[in-house]
């Protein structure tokens, strides 16, 4: 039987009950809205209180199907039995609209009219709870091997479909990422985790872009389980403090962390999405996103701004990983602004050397720093030390203590003829060196004996300085860090280019 009741939404009344009068194997639910592409996020949860469906106004799908069975379950459902009693759908933002929600239930077969899920999905999880609120991503296989080389991997740490606000649906993400190269890429909805994702040949590593809609956004890539985003953070419309907002994402990070996944901030710098908390501790960032959807020219400035701000963690002692990310949204036929290029996933690609291509092995490439992102160019790097070898990223402070010979770099770059090889040392461009074939090769030694903390990267830049593609650094030795927190660190960039601070503190859309 289909049950219907329509109810006004706002900023008072943004939580509405509805009623399930038995125990059942599945739940379907359709809805409507007198507006569109709110950007607002409903969820329903159970009588128990915990999450079972979480919808973002934009391109997702009005409606879901919940069941007892991973293989009916809508992508971005929890799968599990359907209690009886009184459910609940709260409005995020409860931005004022009319809401009407159809709704039924039963068990046995799924009734014709209910809708589907896609088919030939993997499946991370059956509804598993860890604590009786969250679900356990515990059918995905962390071990997983999709290709058995040692070598560099391509992919894409920033992405979204139409399962939040992308014009693509998971299908169509895939199959692209899989048309251009890549090998790899995470799934970063806004504010939710997939429970499926389509079968395909390349590794998709489960993450969310926790999206604050006003004061900026920060990746959490490799989750286990699902994030109480909703809980743990001032929503707009509780208007709440940048004090009390900085705490809690200061905690849900230090969570983040707890339960193993990377958390990095994203488009640091980039108008109405720029990180604007300034008390959020370094100490809970693991990767910065230094380069982000390239292709538009107004990102260009805030991207050589991201750059800024990880030579300055570095140099006041944080060794955190730059990380890349397309943030794609659209079609590869749509640009953002009239005359530029597409968005396109895995531009740029982030490059991370893994013995094997798994989720467990790339995550760990990416905490040792064993990354590049790039444009275009493909980079070979090695490191050696006397006898020991190493990688780009890596700590050589152990390996100097054994030995009294220099720190040898070499960097082959190709595909980037007529380009510049920049080299970097303690945030110093030390050299500027032409690509002048389609590879060339070229060593660096480092006398870093008796250094206390020193780095080194590299920059391949265009003909007009234009960045194509950048190393995470290998370094030596430890410093005290100099600055704690992210308002510290801007400071240091504005002062060195004042103009940085417009782009931090912009409500524009670049």
């Amino acid at each position: 039987m289909k049950h219907t009741m329509t109810v006004r939404l706002d900023l008072e009344h943004y939580a509405a009950d509805f009623p399930v009068d038995q125990d059942s194997e599945w739940l379907a639910l359709r809805f409507t809205s007198d507006k569109s592409m709110t950007w607002d996020e409903i969820r329903f949860c159970d009588p128990a209180g915990r999450q079972r469906f979480l919808y973002w106004d934009v391109h997702s799908p009005r409606e879901a199907l919940l069941h007892a069975s991973p293989e009916l379950t809508s992508e971005l459902g929890v799968p599990g039995r359907i209690p009886a009693g009184t459910w609940r759908l709260e409005s995020k933002l409860g931005k004022p609209r009319s809401f009407t929600l159809e709704w039924e239930y039963g068990s046995g077969a799924v009734p014709p009219s209910a809708p589907l899920p896609a088919a030939n999905r993997e499946f991370w999880t059956d509804g598993a709870s860890p604590d009786g609120i969250h679900f356990a991503l515990n059918l995905y296989d962390w071990q997983a091997c999709k290709n058995e080389e040692s070598r560099w991997y391509r992919g894409d740490f920033h992405t979204h479909t139409t399962l939040s606000d992308g014009r693509m649906t998971p299908e169509q993400a895939t199959r692209l990422a899989e048309e251009v190269g890549l090998d790899f890429f995470a799934a970063t909805e806004h504010n939710t985790m997939p429970s499926s994702w389509p079968v395909t040949p390349l590794l998709v590593i489960p993450g969310a872009e926790l999206t604050s809609h006003s004061r900026g956004d920060w990746n959490a890539i490799g989750l286990t389980q699902s994030i109480d985003y909703w809980s743990n953070v001032d929503f707009d419309r509780l208007a709440g403090s940048e004090e009390a907002f900085t705490a809690r994402m200061n905690r849900l990070r230090e969570h983040v962390g707890r339960i193993g996944a990377i958390r990095s901030l994203n488009h640091p710098l980039i108008g109405r999405f720029a990180w604007k908390a300034p008390g959020t501790l370094l100490s809970g960032v693991d990767a910065l996103e230094i380069w982000q959807t390239p292709v538009m020219r107004s990102h260009e400035i805030p991207n050589e701004g991201a750059l800024l701000l990880w030579t300055l963690l570095w140099n006041a002692g944080y060794n955190i990983c730059g990380i890349g990310g397309s943030d794609t949204h659209y079609h590869p036929h749509e640009p953002f602004h009239e005359g530029e290029d597409p968005q396109l996933i895995g531009d740029p690609a982030t490059c991370v050397w893994a013995p094997r291509l798994t989720a467990a092995a790339i995550m760990q490439g990416v905490r040792d720093r064993h990354v590049y992102v790039t444009r275009g160019p493909r980079l070979e790097t090695s490191v050696q030390v006397g006898d020991q070898s190493a990688r780009i990223g890596d700590d050589l402070t152990d390996a100097l203590r054994r030995t009294s010979s220099p720190v040898t770099v070499r960097l082959q770059a190709s595909g980037m003829p007529g380009g510049i090889v920049h080299l970097i040392v303690n945030g110093e461009t030390v050299s500027r060196r032409q690509v002048k074939e389609e590879a060339t090769e070229f060593v660096d030694q480092f006398d870093w004996l008796a250094a206390d903390y020193v780095w080194a990267r590299y920059e391949c830049r265009d003909g007009d300085g234009r960045l194509l593609a950048v190393t995470n650094p290998v370094f030596a030795g430890a410093k005290e860090k100099e600055i704690a927190t992210w308002g510290e660190l801007l400071e240091r960039a504005c002062r060195i280019d004042p103009g940085l601070r417009h782009y931090a503190e912009s409500d524009e859309l670049l």
